[in-house]
């Protein structure tokens, strides 16, 4: 086997055996200590030593702005919306956003006209710990910066007092005065709904069926409620033709058919005074909580 001689540090032989070396040394494990050297490598990229070497060519963020609520002026917004910033704003935690320690930070949220602003928007969203209470529910604070006017401060609360199958929702303005009430409709169902309130109380209702209403007698449903106080009890009787309201007595219907409830609401009786088995109808009990 001949042996290779070294001429000249230029030489094939000796950058040969560079490669070698290297290739030798790598073919087992790469790791951080253990690599090709980057300037092996051909057509490699310049690495940037600074931030000022980057081109935004792009479009993407190129930074952030945080402005301080009743400080930062318009100019002061719409430099940096030119340059594409992603714009934070910094307020106070108290109900006066320019006093103590601004520690709040709100998003961008609107921006009233993208090539000519004049007015932004930005929010912070808090969530407090229940919803079915009037004094308590969501609240958006909102800090708008106006061209002319400068900086304003509002807050929007929404709370949901009613619960399960009702779609009431009351949305509250600063100082709990309602301004909106969406209501999609009136919830009858054969299972206790909370359905608003009674003299401060909260207001239930259920709804019973009667196939056949009986013969000069009364009967008994088991509500399997306890300790309410039942404010409403109200509904209809039909033989198919002729529909009637409860308590309703005349000559037409024959009689009267009646409801109502005992042992505190555990019971819903009804009946009539003449044979009614050829009625059947629903009874609606709207009550309170004896808690």
């Amino acid at each position: 086997m001949a042996t290779k001689k070294y001429v000249g540090e230029n030489s094939l032989v000796y950058l040969w055996s560079k490669i070698t070396n290297k290739l030798a040394q790598k073919q087992d494990v790469i790791s951080l200590t253990n690599k090709l050297d980057y300037d092996l490598l051909d057509n490699t990229p310049s690495i940037p030593t600074k931030t000022s070497d980057l081109i935004n060519d792009t479009a993407f963020m190129s930074g952030m702005t945080v402005l301080s609520y009743g400080n930062s002026t318009w100019d002061d917004f719409i430099t940096a919306y030119r340059l594409n910033h992603l714009v934070y704003c910094k307020a106070g935690t108290s109900s006066d956003p320019t006093s103590g320690e601004q520690t709040r930070r709100a998003f961008m949220a609107y921006v009233n006209n993208d090539t000519n602003p004049t007015e932004v928007e930005f929010q912070y969203y808090r969530t407090l710990n229940s919803h079915t209470e009037t004094n308590q529910g969501d609240e958006v604070h909102i800090y708008k910066l106006n061209k002319t006017n400068g900086w304003s401060y509002l807050v929007r609360k929404t709370y949901t007092k009613i619960e399960v199958g009702t779609g009431i929702v009351y949305t509250f303005t600063t100082g709990n005065t309602p301004k909106i009430k969406l209501s999609t409709k009136e919830p009858y169902n054969a299972t206790e709904t909370l359905v608003g309130s009674w003299l401060g109380n909260d207001l239930y209702r259920m709804v019973f069926s009667v196939n056949a209403y009986p013969n000069t007698t009364s009967s008994t449903i088991s509500t399997t409620l306890s300790n309410v106080n039942v404010v409403r009890i109200y509904g209809y009787v039909t033989n198919g033709s002729e529909t009637y309201t409860l308590n309703c007595d005349n000559a037409v219907l024959g009689g009267k058919v009646f409801a109502y409830t005992s042992n505190l609401g555990s019971d819903l009786n009804y009946g009539a005074d003449f044979d009614a088995t050829a009625y059947s109808g629903d009874i609606v009990i709207e009550y309170t909580k004896n808690l």
